[in-house]
């Protein structure tokens, strides 16, 4: 089996406050821009290289790849920071590039001791959950 990202950039949603919404709601896409990545991840026929699907290529442009899924930025400990600078820079950005971009994704997400890693978190921190709801069938 195969998995494939899709990242919808800023999209239009009610979860945020009406002080956030003012500043994220006019450069954030709508419904209809922003489901276009999950529908490229589910139906475009994707080469082996590809396994993240966007819809806006600045992270291609700005040579993300170079600074924020490099080792550098993981072992520094920047990667956070970037990632957040990053988000402000695609909000006010991701209009002039949107499509449907086809990538792959950073270094990490191949390391199979950092997959090992994310999978035991997600069991440990979703255990009690599970729990409650097993419990109730």
């Amino acid at each position: 089996m195969r998995a494939v990202s899709a990242c919808p950039a800023w999209v239009v949603t009610n979860v945020t406050d009406d002080q956030a919404s003012l500043l994220i709601h006019p450069f954030a896409f709508q419904a209809p821009e922003g489901i276009s990545s999950a529908l490229g991840a589910a139906f475009l026929p994707l080469t082996a290289k590809q396994d993240f699907v966007a819809n806006s290529n600045l992270a291609t442009i700005v040579h993300l790849d170079l600074f924020l899924a490099g080792k550098f930025a993981t072992v520094t400990g920047l990667r956070e920071v970037l990632c957040h600078g990053f988000a402000i820079l695609l909000l006010f950005t991701q209009r002039f590039t949107f499509g449907t971009h086809l990538t792959r994704t950073s270094p990490e997400s191949y390391d199979l001791g950092l997959q090992d890693a994310l999978f035991q978190w997600s069991t440990k921190a979703t255990d009690p959950w599970m729990q409650v709801h097993m419990a109730q069938e």
